[in-house]
């Protein structure tokens, strides 16, 4: 059983070593591609045969995407009170039993807060934790968190942190453009009561209602096709 686990983690991990490496020879490419493009059109007077917008977004998109994949076996956890000195590995254990997941210690690679520390405001209020980044050791493990955490949609901080009781959310890790274009879009979908906003697969997905068509986000021009000009 230890070896088939041992060896599961290898593969993982080897997956993990590719990504990384192969994400790191395309970011070198795209941004010479980048910049290349973005200099052609810097220092070009014509309009109609001008490099478009549209090629460079194709490429930001591409290198997003791979960025995007890396991530396939993160987590994000926020909402929990940040304290100096905190042992980030074993709060992720306790979220986990929280929500019904025996995680050990040996199934995290990384955790993390996420962000430089937050200085406290000038009202003398505590700033806004920073999430909690997780990496762990394999796929099977992040899906199964990410349906407890459905499951037990409002579980709070209790038995996880001292401290008053507060909601937590474990979502997936996305890229900061995701990021970005999920807020956006999560904006959008309640000035229009859009019903269904989330992510799949690092993916956006937004739906009107139970029984609407599925639309993918992919950037800030399908929010605008979607949910319409505000």
């Amino acid at each position: 059983m230890v070896s088939g686990e041992m060896t599961s983690f290898r593969l993982e991990l080897a997956k993990l070593n590719s990504c990384i490496t192969e994400f790191s020879n395309r970011v070198d490419i795209i941004e010479e591609r980048l910049s290349s493009l973005e200099q052609q059109k810097a220092g070009s007077s014509l309009n109609r045969d001008d490099i478009s917008h549209e090629v460079v977004t194709q490429l930001r998109s591409e290198l997003n995407d791979r960025e995007q994949e890396c991530f396939s076996n993160d987590l994000e956890i926020s909402g929990l009170a940040e304290k100096s000195g905190e042992n980030v590995i074993q709060i992720v254990t306790l979220v986990a039993k929280k929500i019904g997941v025996n995680l050990q210690d040996v199934d995290i690679v990384s955790a993390q807060r996420s962000g430089p520390r937050r200085d406290t405001l000038s009202s003398g209020e505590q700033p806004r934790p920073r999430p909690i980044t997780v990496r762990l050791t394999r796929r099977a493990l992040r899906a199964d968190m990410l349906r407890a955490a459905r499951v037990r949609r409002g579980a709070d901080s209790s038995s996880v942190i001292d401290g008053e009781p507060r909601r937590f959310y474990v979502n997936e890790r996305l890229t900061k453009l995701n990021k970005f274009i999920f807020f956006k879009a999560k904006e959008e979908g309640r000035n229009k009561d859009w019903k269904y906003i989330w992510t799949k697969g690092g993916r956006i997905y937004v739906r009107r209602t139970f029984d609407a068509p599925v639309h993918r986000v992919r950037g800030e021009g399908d929010i605008k096709k979607i949910f319409g000009d505000s």
